[in-house]
């Protein structure tokens, strides 16, 4: 018995550790929660709208090719008209950027949001 009272601290400290990570869950999990609920507050021709802008327009958009089902490779005329952020917004994880072609990273549903910038396409 004597053991415990004399390590009383390392439970101290394993248990304020074990709260500190039950708290950080909490908030990412709620972050996320949000940022769905923000997405899903905003009608589907609002939200292919949005895309098609944070895309630099109609005109700007000459091609997209899904290549995974997380990624998409969208050609594009002119590279800096593409908004970075309002494409975060939307829920893109990564750009990268190559010649003419703006490569995104999304969670998933490549297949959807490429179904949704085909009816853009000029040219």
């Amino acid at each position: 018995m004597s053991n415990l009272n004399e390590y009383w601290y390392i439970y101290f400290i394993v248990g304020l550790a074990i709260i500190i990570i039950v708290v950080i869950a909490v908030i990412i999990l709620a972050h996320y929660r949000h940022k769905k609920e923000k997405r899903q507050v905003m009608d589907e021709s609002d939200y292919e709208m949005a895309w098609v802008e944070a895309l630099g327009g109609e005109k700007n958009i000459k091609g997209v090719l899904i290549v995974s089902e997380s990624k998409l490779e969208v050609t594009l005329n002119d590279m800096v008209k593409y908004d970075k952020p309002l494409l975060s917004e939307l829920g893109v994880k990564g750009t990268v950027l190559k010649s003419h072609k703006l490569t995104i990273t999304l969670d998933s549903g490549a297949a959807d949001i490429e179904r949704l910038l085909s009816k853009h396409i000029k040219g």
